[in-house]
């Protein structure tokens, strides 16, 4: 998808599934966007936000990792926390 410069936006546990074959798909496209450099719009589920995206910078494909890495860490160290913690004080220390 970076590729066709298209942004997911919305990367998280919920809109990837498994097909009969066992291939990830992902699914729910309703904030991607093509971008040829980056985009300001607020959107995506606000636990997975980019620090960039809180922080009104502009983004671009760099949000979707953002998503990966804060699905992928929080289960190494700390699976409760984003279930417990209020997006807003999570917020707080990933833009410091």
């Amino acid at each position: 998808m970076h590729g066709l410069k298209v942004v997911y936006r919305d990367l998280k546990p919920e809109n990837l599934l498994l097909d009969e074959k066992g291939y990830l798909k992902m699914v729910d496209f309703g904030f991607a966007k093509v971008v040829q450099d980056r985009t300001w719009t607020l959107c995506g589920t606000p636990e997975y936000l980019a620090p960039e995206i809180i922080l009104n910078k502009g983004h671009a494909f760099g949000a979707d990792w953002w998503c990966i890495m804060v699905k992928t860490t929080p289960q190494k160290s700390a699976p409760v926390r984003m279930q417990t913690e209020p997006p807003i004080r999570l917020w707080g220390e990933w833009v410091r």
